[in-house]
C-alpha cells in the first residue's frame, strides 16, 4: 500500500507540474489572441490549493482538508493583495521588480493576517 501510494503521489505531482507548464503556455497564447479574461481565469486554477488539499486528505483525513478550505476561504484577500499589487505595478515596472515587490507586500500582509488571527 505504502509504496503505491508513494507511485500515485510522484504521478499526482508530475501531472500537476505539467499541467502548470501547460498552463502558462495556454494562457500565454489566450492573451496572443485577445482572450485576456479566459487566461486570467486559467492561471488562477488552483494548482497549489488542490494539491494541498489532496495531501492533507490523504494524510488527516477530509475534516482537516475541510478545515484547510475554510481557512484558505478567509486568508483569500490576501493573494487578492498580491494580484491587486502586480497589477498596479507592472503598469509602472517591469516584471521581475513587479513580482518582487508584490511578494514583499503580499509577505507583509499574510504576516500580519497570521499575527491578527492567531
Amino acid at each position: 500500500m505504502g509504496h503505491q501510494a508513494g507511485v500515485t503521489t510522484a504521478a499526482l505531482l508530475e501531472a500537476l507540474a505539467k499541467g502548470a507548464l501547460a498552463g502558462v503556455v495556454v494562457a500565454a497564447i489566450l492573451l496572443l489572441k485577445n482572450r485576456s479574461q479566459l487566461a486570467g481565469v486559467l492561471i488562477m486554477t488552483p494548482v497549489i490549493t488542490a494539491t494541498s488539499f489532496f495531501f492533507v486528505g490523504l494524510s488527516d483525513g477530509p475534516i482537516a482538508a475541510r478545515q484547510l478550505a475554510l481557512s484558505a476561504l478567509f486568508a483569500f484577500p490576501v493573494t487578492l493583495v498580491f494580484i491587486i499589487a502586480m497589477y498596479v505595478l507592472l503598469g509602472r515596472w517591469a516584471v521581475v521588480p513587479s513580482l518582487i515587490a508584490s511578494y514583499a507586500l503580499w509577505g507583509m500582509v499574510a504576516t500580519g493576517y497570521v499575527l491578527l488571527t492567531r
